[in-house]
């Protein structure tokens, strides 16, 4: 449980986000706590994750819980974390695949070392 960051739910196709692994009302108990951002607006683009090299380039980011979600017609875009470690990380979202009821996700993640 520690070494888990990030969980994602994707209830539809208009209502996907990545929660702490130890959300109330999804999560596991005792598990680390995540916060992120899922409604990027200006803070962060896909641009600027396909630049990014250097982990202290994502230092000036304030990161604190949305509470949002995205639907798959806004793919692809970003959503900025910080995990219980405080290292911020971005995850670039190319796609989300239905398969039944369960999402599956292509994504890129880059983070702080």
């Amino acid at each position: 449980l520690p070494k888990i960051d990030i969980a994602f739910y994707g209830g539809s196709s208009s209502l996907n986000f990545f929660t702490t692994p130890n959300d109330a009302e999804y999560g596991i108990a005792k598990a680390t706590t995540t916060d992120f951002i899922n409604y990027v607006t200006t803070q962060y683009t896909v641009d600027q994750f396909n630049k990014l090299e250097k982990g202290e380039d994502l230092n000036s980011l304030t990161i604190v819980n949305d509470k949002e979600s995205f639907p798959d017609s806004k793919l692809p875009l970003v959503v900025l974390f910080k995990n219980a470690a405080g290292k911020k990380g971005v995850i670039y979202v190319k796609s989300v695949h239905r398969v039944g009821s369960n999402p599956r996700i292509v994504a890129d993640i880059k983070i702080q070392k």
